[in-house]
């Protein structure tokens, strides 16, 4: 081969090395960066956030703070705001009023059986998930900053409680009310329904007595009548008019369906044989068997009538019912089947319906 064709071999060997030393440089660079850019393609450069404003209300204070609760509310509106800020004051006499420990008393027995008076009562936590008078919660602030609005409401102690003050005058003229219809009326079930009345209402007058001492505000202390006394003296002559209540009756020569009757009643409830002393005097009659015979046999039937009364006399309620008893052989069988049928039939599951609101449990 000519010297000169081996130059020119030579030097275009070297450019196409040189030549591929770059290209590969350039390709790898590439990759590199691809690579670098693929890893954090998922990824937001990270922007500094500016800080979230809030709305202080510091600054606004009740004219008097032993006087007043104070309660804050930030919303998209005035009215938002203020009502939150209502809400936030009744969620502080709620907290006030979970706080006591003298809220919660449960109804007790003595070792005889008695209502306890020392606890005859049964308080329930007072819950308010808004103010009966939430417009006495009076604005005192306001601030709006970025579309939002924060108001300050002040209410005062008097307003804070006139429900509860309310509650507990109520339940006193209540109390006093009841315990006279109780003492003064004869007929047992208004007797019970005034002193239940009483009872619910004493209860909601010790709570509401209670919260009103845990916010210093006393002004059921002017009442000159002591509801308490009065109470408790209902309570005593409840104690008696139960001592003596109870199911009466005297069972005399009745016949077979009479001791039936009484066989049932006394299976359900305690009736006391002997003198009437106080609550209901029960008579039962169950008429002769009337007998007829017909293409299923004969068939028997009694009319069953029970009487409730006072131990005066007074009627309180009368309940009759028709039993029967069908015997595919005669009269006998009938009757037999009639005195089985009075002694479990179904027919006294209506008697229980009446004697029911009678029992003293």
């Amino acid at each position: 081969m000519p010297k000169s064709s081996i130059f020119v071999t030579n030097f275009l060997m070297k450019v196409f090395f040189m030549d591929f030393i770059k290209a590969f440089l350039v390709f790898s660079s590439m990759a590199v960066l691809a690579a670098c850019a693929g890893s954090g393609s998922n990824t937001e450069p990270a922007v500094a956030q500016e800080p979230v404003k809030t709305i202080s209300l510091n600054k606004f204070v009740c004219p008097e703070d032993q006087s007043y609760i104070r309660g804050e509310g930030i919303g998209n509106s005035a009215d938002e705001a203020l009502v939150l800020a209502q809400r936030q004051i009744a969620n502080r006499i709620q907290s006030t009023v979970e706080s006591s420990s003298n809220l919660k008393r449960v109804q007790s027995e003595d070792d005889k059986g008695r209502e306890a008076v020392s606890s005859s009562y049964e308080v329930n936590s007072l819950v308010y998930s808004r103010l009966e008078n939430a417009q006495a919660a009076r604005q005192v602030g306001k601030v709006e900053a970025d579309g939002r609005v924060g108001v300050v409401a002040c209410m005062s102690i008097e307003h804070a409680m006139a429900p509860f003050r309310n509650d507990y005058i109520g339940g006193s003229v209540d109390v006093i009310t009841k315990g006279a219809i109780f003492e003064n009326e004869k007929h047992p079930l208004t007797r019970l329904a005034a002193f239940d009345s009483a009872k619910v209402s004493y209860a909601k007058m010790v709570a509401a007595r209670e919260v009103m001492d845990m916010f210093h505000y006393k002004t059921y202390e002017n009442n000159t009548v002591n509801v308490d006394s009065i109470y408790k003296n209902l309570v005593e002559v409840y104690r008696d008019f139960r001592s003596h209540y109870a199911f009466y009756y005297n069972a005399g020569n009745g016949g077979e369906g009479e001791r039936a009757i009484f066989g049932r009643l006394s299976q359900k409830y305690h009736v006391v044989a002997g003198e009437c002393q106080g609550g209901v005097l029960l008579a039962v009659n169950a008429t002769e068997p009337d007998c007829k015979d017909g293409s299923f046999g004969t068939t028997c039937s009694s009319m069953l009538t029970l009487t409730g009364s006072s131990c005066g006399g007074e009627s309180y309620f009368v309940q009759k019912t028709m039993v029967k008893g069908t015997g595919k052989y005669g009269r006998d069988e009938a009757i037999g089947r009639l005195v089985q049928n009075i002694a479990d039939g179904e027919w006294f599951t209506l008697w229980t319906k009446v004697l029911d609101q009678w029992n003293v449990k």
